[in-house]
């Protein structure tokens, strides 16, 4: 069987051009998607009311399930990626914190954890990791009478 060249280069230009279609109108489609999948809550800690740090949550993709939340000393803004080197970064939906004057004590799911190589900052930043599901759960129900503060990607800040 002998096919006509002239007829296999038409049917591929159609393939290649109904695909392209296809991929054109899938992501005309899903930009809408794109513009809610990202969701950032932020907050400033003031300290001794001079030094500031920025944390700041955020969940993304298509079912919201990519969670990080930021620890930095410089402002974070809608499309901010952090520095490993000088940024905490703790991959979970949530964490407690407790401001005292100049520290900030940091309550988080241990293996969630990344610390930078250098954090140099007048706050001391004191990180305590949660190990067990037990204590998650007690944290989870009780923080305000530890005295911490939730940060959540699900806080409608």
């Amino acid at each position: 069987m002998v096919i006509d060249m002239k007829k296999f280069f038409i049917i591929i230009i159609g393939i290649g051009i109904v695909f392209t279609l296809f991929i054109l109108i899938f992501n005309y489609t899903m930009s809408p998607l794109k513009e809610l999948d990202k969701k950032r809550i932020g907050r400033t800690l003031v300290f001794n009311n001079k030094d500031t740090l920025y944390v700041s949550a955020s969940s993304w993709g298509l079912a919201g399930n990519n969670e990080e939340i930021i620890l930095s000393k410089k402002p974070i803004k809608e499309d901010y990626r952090p520095n490993k080197k000088n940024d905490y970064v703790f991959y979970t939906s949530e964490i407690y914190y407790k401001i005292d004057a100049d520290k900030l004590v940091v309550y988080a799911i241990q293996s969630s954890i990344l610390e930078p190589e250098n954090f140099s900052s007048p706050i001391n930043v004191e990180i305590k990791g949660i190990k067990t599901a037990q204590e998650s759960k007690d944290y989870e129900l009780n923080y305000s009478k530890y005295g911490l503060t939730k940060l959540s990607i699900f806080d409608t800040d």
